[in-house]
């Protein structure tokens, strides 16, 4: 944690400016300031190494050929607290919960929970007393941004940030009617809500072989594909991929 000094030379001093002091610390504490000493040139101070939410006091001094050392009014000003640790986990392909833990420090009114699939132009946002929420109706196997900000009094905090990947989509298929040259393959719709189903492609080749697969394309009512022409006695991978409305193959 760090904070700036900035200031300007006195209009009047009590002889040439050698260089400045700057003292600060906390304002609870009873341990000695720390001292910064700067050169006659200098007119700001990066103060480091500062605790997160704590109040703190300082003074500026400017040292001079006299011997005389000029010090500016006390200066209060605290730092901020740490952002929000914040965590999500997808829960299903359209949902993802996220949660987080806040300074003890704050005295929260409520979290405005704000996420944006990647690539879209556009965001939602969900306001919470609690420090989890759930957010539904989330796109598959896509990722998301996630910003928590605390509000206290209507004046918002440091936020933390997350990101999480939703699920895929699974559905059920099976091989069977095997005979020496054919397979009927068949499936259920997806169990999830993953847009308009427009298609399904069904994709296959030998397992020994480096060649691509052969793809069937069917229609959204299909649930089923004979496959023919196939070698005996040899193994295969089948694959089925819903098409959706979305753009999105599951």
């Amino acid at each position: 944690m760090s904070a700036v000094v900035t200031w300007v030379p006195p209009v009047e001093n009590g002889g040439l400016i050698k260089a400045y002091r700057v003292s600060y610390s906390p304002v609870s504490s009873t341990e000695p300031s720390a001292n910064i000493t700067l050169p006659a040139t200098a007119q700001r101070a990066n103060l480091t190494g500062l605790k997160d939410d704590t109040r703190y006091l300082v003074s500026v001094s400017a040292l001079t050929s006299l011997g005389t050392e000029e010090s500016s009014p006390l200066i209060f000003f605290t730092t901020e607290p740490l952002p929000l640790a914040v965590n999500a986990t997808a829960q299903s392909p359209t949902s993802a919960l996220v949660n987080w833990t806040s300074p003890a420090s704050l005295s929260v009114s409520s979290y405005d929970v704000q996420f944006s699939r990647v690539g879209d132009n556009s965001s939602s946002t969900v306001n919470t007393k609690e420090q989890s929420v759930l957010l539904r109706g989330l796109f598959p196997n896509s990722t998301y941004n996630i910003t928590v900000t605390p509000i206290t009094n209507g004046t918002r905090g440091r936020p933390g940030y997350t990101t999480v990947i939703t699920a895929k989509v699974f559905f059920l298929s099976n091989v069977s009617n095997k005979t020496a040259t054919s397979a009927v393959v068949t499936w259920q719709p997806p169990v999830m809500d993953v847009g308009l189903v427009t298609g399904y492609r069904v994709s296959y080749r030998l397992v020994s072989s480096t060649d691509p697969s052969t793809n069937l394309t069917l229609p959204a009512t299909a649930l089923g594909v004979n496959l023919t022409g196939l070698k005996d006695d040899t193994g295969y991978l089948v694959s089925v991929s819903a098409l959706t409305s979305l753009g999105t193959e599951e």
